[in-house]
């Protein structure tokens, strides 16, 4: 799990945290970010990085898997 200092780094970087049961809070920054094309475009760039590598490190740890599973038929 991430530290709650880290969690807020990263609400920074790719959007907002709205408090649950809150829906004013949830209208106000969707409207934001409606009305902001620089937030908006931002926020859609540094997640699509983020699935992007998150992918990327699937497919590595699969293979690396399949590699772990060859080695142990080899046994």
């Amino acid at each position: 799990h991430l530290s709650i200092r880290r969690q807020r780094q990263m609400c920074k970087e790719t959007g907002f945290i709205v408090p649950q049961r809150d829906p004013t809070a949830l209208a106000e920054r969707i409207t934001y970010l409606l009305k902001n094309e620089t937030a908006r475009s931002g926020f859609g760039a540094v997640n699509r990085k983020v699935m992007q590598e998150r992918n990327e490190y699937g497919e590595q740890m699969e293979k690396m898997e399949h590699l772990y599973e060859e080695l142990m038929k080899r046994r």
